[in-house]
């Protein structure tokens, strides 16, 4: 299911891109939009609950049909419990979906409003966006929430008001939302970027050891503060899940780091936004270094993996005039953005990074896109 869903969407963005390199003008069909939002959610929603991408479906349809009565996360049970008299669970993932598509969708329409087909077409592709809403749903809904949170600008009471929520929905999004009220209080890139390279010290010198970690994790839910689904993710085991020291997952993290600082110090992007944004994923992700040992370490990191279409793809839409060589680029930028998906393999995480590289360096962008 989750492969015929990529490949649908990545089709779509190939034409996208071809169709912008060809003309030298960006698109801005709403239509497509709407086809690729509705899309999605229905190929999310739908997806059968005996399917093999399917892993997390069956826990949450036994919670749909028992109740959440006592369930961890207060806001997540008095959801499902509302939601469970009115509909069947069909239309509850329907529901799920919705929110969680729409919630990305509603961000990529506030970053840019007149090319969020490119950043969304990203978003749909990007690794993980399938199974954060079919098997962490809860996670993926909370995040979605959370990114609604910071587009309200200066509203910044219903920034907390969405913050709050996503927070009762699911714990593990206090990671970005407590880096992201930092960043309003400090600014400078530099201190981001040193603390991720002095938590990647503190990685590779061996302090955050997988059994350190379990024992933190594990004195932290002794004190009665809820970390219990790290607690659950330290301890599970997986013959299929590839444990330890996560060189690809690294390398992955590292590229979004070395084309945002080219964005910001080379090309000199000066929009404050993406610098918050840029800010925001160097904190989350340094925090995730601590937990790169442990089993499905990807989905505390998608945390702020979530962010890296946007890191990619926002300073054209918003920054970069739309001449005929930054049409291209842009071009060159969706297509990287929806090989995001492809990370089944180490060796396609570099090849992918090179791609991204690529469109960082304007004399080679045309002879890219006309191969």
């Amino acid at each position: 299911m989750s492969g015929t869903f990529f490949w649908t969407v990545f089709t779509i963005s190939i034409l996208t891109a071809f169709c912008t390199a060809v003309s030298n003008k960006a698109i801005k069909a709403r239509w497509l939009e709407w086809l690729v939002l509705v899309g999605s959610i229905l190929f999310i929603g739908l997806t059968p609950v005996d399917d093999i991408t399917a892993t997390d479906k069956p826990s949450y349809l036994r919670m749909f049909e028992d109740g959440a009565d006592g369930f961890r996360d207060g806001g997540w049970a008095v959801y499902v419990n509302m939601c469970r008299p009115i509909m069947n669970s069909t239309w509850w993932f329907i529901l799920n979906a919705t929110l969680y598509v729409g919630g990305l969708y509603y961000f990529c329409r506030k970053c840019s409003n007149n090319y969020a087909i490119y950043l969304f077409l990203c978003v749909v592709c990007s690794m993980g966006f399938f199974s954060y809403g079919v098997n962490t749903t809860r996670s993926g809904i909370a995040m979605a929430l959370f990114l609604i949170g910071i587009s309200q600008g200066q509203k910044f009471s219903h920034t907390l008001i969405f913050f709050f929520i996503a927070l009762v929905f699911h714990k593990s999004l206090a990671m970005p939302i407590g880096v992201y009220l930092i960043t309003s209080r400090y600014s400078n890139t530099g201190y981001y970027l040193c603390f991720w390279c002095l938590m990647l010290a503190m990685l590779f010198v061996g302090v955050f050891d997988y059994g350190l970690i379990k024992s933190l994790v594990g004195y932290i839910s002794s004190s009665g503060i809820d970390f219990e689904t790290y607690a659950h993710y330290i301890t599970s085991s997986s013959s299929h899940y590839k444990v330890g020291m996560r060189y690809d997952f690294l390398c992955y993290s590292a590229f979004a780091i070395v084309i945002g600082l080219l964005y910001i110090y080379k090309y000199k992007i000066a929009d404050a936004y993406y610098k918050r944004l840029f800010n925001l994923y160097l904190g989350t992700n340094a925090l995730w270094l601590m937990f790169v040992k442990i089993p499905y370490t990807d989905r505390i990191a998608y945390l702020s993996w979530v962010l890296m279409p946007f890191l990619l793809v926002y300073p054209y839409l918003n920054e970069i005039s739309m001449e005929k060589d930054n049409f291209n680029k842009l071009a060159l930028a969706s297509i990287s953005g929806g090989g995001y998906k492809l990370d089944y393999s180490d060796v396609s995480l570099a090849g992918l990074a090179s791609v991204e590289t690529c469109i960082m360096f304007q004399p080679y962008a045309n002879t890219i896109i006309y191969c």
